[in-house]
């Protein structure tokens, strides 16, 4: 009997030391994948930053504003190509160009820019899990990152030298201060006025407008209307108010033209639409943009209103991202004009509602999120490995479909970029493995496939991205014909981002026969022709084609020097 009890007791005990042993291992491979998780978001901002030129055509102009300031030049009004660029206020360029000064020794001055790219971007990244932790509890914070990283069509619009990154960090600076308005009101009221600031100096009135308007719908709601909530809205007018009005006065003391030109055409004239600048859609753009743009939020995001609306979860702490939410998306359809990026604003306030939601997604959503991930990005990532190693071992099928489309282009093999992308590979396979299916293993098992697609397509073939995108090229062969006196230069249907990386690998600044009537005596001429649109040359001049090209595999744009041989 004794000997019985022993045998059992010793059995019990082995299988409890078991359990102890699996709960340990489950606990560390849980530990390796956050961390491999942790590691993929901390490299987010930067990857795609360095190793390329400007790109066409946001990139271009921008980087044409902010090499005008590196040099020195247009810190009050931003220059392109030495003329007057007033379409933004110019917070993200002076970031940007100090960013150039400081590190433009170290590397080139277009990649020393983008460090303000990712600067801006961990502020936007701090802030929203900041702002996520004031709203749901410090549990949901780092899911609000994810969630917002994990949006399908956001990563090639932010990674880029573009205002709007600048814009929406001023957006979740001033978001977390509507947050935390109620527990902190001098401490929020800060950070919105900051925010704010941030927002209007970056793009205008549009990102004040976002966050001006929130407020005001919230104002109608009883939670809101608190002595604590307007002491903050009280503290952010008097710290929003110096970044607003001190630029544009400064503008309207050196040039009223200037001014004008900047508020009424570029500011009211593009959104109401009166200055017929950029390109318009119909009314429904944007919600049919955000469903590809913001996926997989919104199905997470309508989770989380129905749980409201049927008393399952806190509706004070849905209030704020739902009527920023709605706030931005009546302005941006209600505006003329109408891009993609412009619905990026939309994806902070659309990430909390997200990050709400999880809890109540339906099963097999999430379900089927969590294992489309895991053999969706795989697959992706696996094919662009094969594709480079066909294209590295010279295999005749991969590098004609490579030159088809990238003519005299070469494949470098450099052994950090290699191990760069294989490293990501690894992480992405600590991040995803053994997961359980959950709402919030589904999401991060998302993001970070989708993170590492990224990462492997902009190490791996970011030379032929780059060599198809950029204007180095075409700005090399160009300059042996160029006038060697001071002859000027005269240009025709040149686009800002020609113009801007014209004047930076050439030192080409031309005089443009659109807004210069002295240009008309320039005895060389620059031409952009479009694909079946070609532009005819001045009558009353003779002109000799002296050199043609155009960016390599690029048929629908091609630039023309022209010299005058009478007339």
């Amino acid at each position: 009997m004794l000997v019985s009890r022993e045998i059992l007791f010793d059995a019990e005990r082995n299988h409890w030391s078991r359990l102890r042993v699996l709960a340990s291992r489950s606990l560390s491979i849980r530990r390796a994948a956050d961390a491999a998780l942790f590691l993929l978001l901390c490299a987010w901002p930067w990857i795609g930053l360095f190793g390329r030129e400007p790109w066409k055509a946001d990139e271009g102009y921008t980087f044409g504003v902010i090499w005008s300031m590196a040099q020195g030049k247009g810190w009050l009004v931003p220059l392109l190509a030495s003329e007057p660029f007033m379409e933004k206020p110019p917070l993200f360029y002076w970031v940007a160009a100090v960013c150039t000064q400081w590190f433009g020794g170290t590397l080139a001055p277009h990649e020393a820019a983008r460090i303000a790219v990712a600067l801006f971007l961990y502020l936007t990244l701090g802030f929203l899990a900041a702002t996520a932790n004031a709203l749901f509890g410090a549990r949901r914070a780092l899911i609000a990152v994810v969630l917002f990283v994990g949006s399908l069509g956001l990563f090639d619009k932010v990674h880029m030298l573009i205002a709007d990154v600048s814009l929406i960090s001023g957006l979740s600076i001033g978001l977390f201060g509507l947050a935390a308005g109620e527990r902190r009101p001098i401490a929020g009221g800060v950070a919105l006025g900051i925010g704010a600031g941030v927002a209007f100096m970056s793009k205008g009135a549009i990102g004040l407008g976002i966050l001006a308007v929130t407020a005001a719908v919230l104002l109608y709601f009883p939670t809101w209307r608190t002595q604590r909530r307007r002491k903050s809205f009280a503290v952010a007018a008097v710290v929003a108010a110096p970044a607003v009005l001190a630029w544009p006065i400064a503008v309207y003391l050196a040039s009223p033209q200037l001014f004008n030109a900047w508020f009424w055409v570029n500011n009211l004239g593009r959104f109401f639409g009166f200055a017929r600048l950029g390109e318009s859609h119909g009314l429904w753009f944007y919600p049919l943009t955000l469903c590809w743009l913001s996926f997989p939020l919104w199905p997470f995001a309508i989770a989380a209103c129905r749980a409201a609306w049927l008393g399952k979860e806190r509706h004070d702490a849905l209030l704020l991202p739902l009527i920023a939410f709605l706030v931005t998306m009546g302005i941006l359809m209600f505006a003329w004009q109408s891009r993609a990026i412009y619905a990026l604003p939309a994806l902070l306030p659309l990430s909390l509602l997200a990050t709400a939601g999880l809890s109540h997604a339906a099963r097999w959503f999430v379900e089927g999120l969590q294992r489309c991930s895991m053999w969706l990005f795989p697959v992706a990532a696996g094919l662009l490995w094969l594709a480079w190693l066909a294209v590295g071992l010279d295999l005749p099928w991969a590098v004609n479909k490579v030159t088809e489309r990238a003519p005299g282009f070469a494949l470098p093999i450099e052994p950090s970029v290699v191990a760069i992308a294989l490293a990501g590979s690894a992480l992405w396979w600590l991040a995803a493995r053994r997961r359980r299916i959950t709402p919030e293993n589904s999401v991060c098992v998302w993001a970070a496939g989708l993170t590492t697609f990224w990462l492997v397509l902009l190490t791996l073939w970011l030379p032929y991205l780059d060599y198809g995108n950029s204007y180095v090229t075409t700005a090399a062969s160009m300059q042996p014909a160029l006038p060697r006196d001071a002859s000027c230069v005269a240009s025709k249907n040149l686009g800002e981002s020609q113009r801007a990386m014209f004047d930076y690998y050439a030192g080409l600044i031309t005089r443009r026969v659109e807004t210069d009537p002295g240009a008309r005596a320039c005895r060389w001429l620059l031409v952009q022709h479009l694909a079946g649109k070609p532009h005819p040359l001045p009558s009353e001049t003779k002109w000799s084609e002296v050199w043609h090209g155009a960016r390599p595999g690029d048929d629908r744009e091609s630039f023309h020097l022209y010299r005058a041989t009478a007339g």
